[in-house]
């Protein structure tokens, strides 16, 4: 994989750059997207596929990146399956699919996506906390209609949202050093509490979140 500068992780002090997928693999995500959605959008509905099989045999380059996107999704799709073995298949390549999606386009690690949703929710749809939290990445009614989320039991508008706020703590805290605390704590506590303590607030909830989150993500990223 290639590397993107986007965002750093903190391993024992080091600064490590996050990966991203593949150049060249985006421009096809929301294509394979639609295509893994069954018919999700018009577009979905109206592709040719006797064209797209002609395309492909003639540019063997680009199929290689989709098949190589492909097996990413798959890759994505596992894990999933581990956290909630009750999902259907179907239903699991959705998810994996639009994690891919919008991770790319908030230019956010998937990885990390993955982490904060299997320790939110544990890739339950319909999960909800005692403080009301919702769905996949576990977003409060509040902070859903901010983010222009309707439903936040809907795979697609719950992945949208809880990437788009990762990214907008990111945009936030990204000079910092400690950067990743800081998405992590406002993402479970809130931007403004992290503000009012200058760092992680002391909230033994928010500071276990952090450290699961991160030993996760980390685990994604370095295999331990």
């Amino acid at each position: 994989m290639e590397k993107s500068g986007s965002l750093k992780y903190d391993r024992h002090g080091e600064q490590e750059e996050m990966l991203k997928m593949p150049a060249g693999i985006v421009m096809f995500a929301a294509i394979l997207l639609m295509l893994s959605c069954g018919g999700a959008t018009a577009a979905a509905e109206s592709v040719d596929w006797g064209v797209k099989e002609q395309y492909f045999q003639s540019r063997p380059e680009e199929q290689k990146k989709v098949d190589e996107y492909n097996n990413i999704k798959q890759a994505y799709l596992r894990v999933v399956k581990y956290y909630n073995k009750n999902l259907p298949d179907a239903q699991a390549l959705k998810i994996a699919s639009l994690l891919l999606f919008y991770a790319d386009k908030f230019d956010l690690d998937p990885r990390l996506v993955v982490a904060v949703v299997a320790v939110e929710s544990r890739f339950q749809p319909f999960a909800v906390s005692p403080k009301g939290a919702q769905g996949l990445g576990q977003l409060m009614p509040g902070t859903a209609r901010m983010l222009g989320v309707n439903n936040a039991f809907d795979v697609n508008q719950n992945l949208y949202g809880t990437t788009r706020y990762l990214r907008i703590q990111l945009d936030r805290w990204g000079k910092k050093d400690n950067v990743l605390d800081l998405i992590l704590a406002s993402y479970n506590a809130g931007p403004e509490a992290v503000e009012k303590y200058k760092g992680i607030p002391p909230y033994n909830e928010t500071r276990n979140y952090v450290v699961k989150v991160k030993k996760l993500y980390h685990f994604f990223v370095y295999g331990k």
